[in-house]
């Protein structure tokens, strides 16, 4: 903001993007999976998510395939409902299951890995959040092979003849930061 600053940011937290014009935002910014919108958007950058429990649950919870998953009580990210997460159906069906049997459900990732860490539950969050823990070994994957497919950080806007000089100028800094980091 100092390098310009005409730019006013109005940081305003919620999952849903139906606000963007009633607060006459020009810009927000999606983290998961898109669902059908009246808004246009920009793909900025994909990001790793992984399952992770705490390892001191998993030992209450061993788990030897996929299947045994259904078996460890599943924290649910609800922005991740209706996300596919893997290839394979026979795992995304899984996790439909675990997300209709969830014990918790939030679309706050804070919450999750707080939860997760007091061995409350596995849960899925971004790999990026949870390096630290996962590091450290504070959380591990239950299923080390399993790979999630990755999900889509993207800038959304409303409809309209010409995108503003200004919004494009933020989109185009937004990805290239995000593309220049590790």
């Amino acid at each position: 903001m100092c390098l310009h600053p005409q730019l006013k940011v109005q940081y305003i937290f919620n999952s849903s993007i139906d606000d963007l014009i009633n607060h006459k935002l020009d810009l927000a910014i999606r983290l998961g999976a898109l669902k059908d919108s009246n808004y246009r958007y920009r793909k900025l950058a994909d990001y790793t998510i992984k399952l992770v429990v705490s390892p001191h649950l998993l030992k209450k919870y061993p788990i030897q395939e996929i299947a045994d998953l259904a078996a460890v009580p599943y924290l649910a990210n609800s922005n991740l409902r209706h996300s596919k997460l893997s290839q394979q159906d026979k795992i995304n069906q899984l996790f439909s299951q675990l997300h209709s049997m969830a014990l918790f459900e939030t679309n706050t990732i804070s919450a999750l890995k707080q939860m997760a860490l007091k061995q409350m539950g596995m849960t899925i969050l971004p790999e990026w959040y949870i390096q630290q823990e996962i590091t450290q070994g504070e959380l591990v994957s239950p299923i080390p092979e399993l790979t999630l497919l990755n999900q889509s950080i993207s800038v959304i806007f409303p409809h309209g003849e010409h995108m503003p000089r200004k919004t494009r100028r933020i989109i185009d800094f937004l990805k290239e930061r995000i593309n220049s980091m590790p």
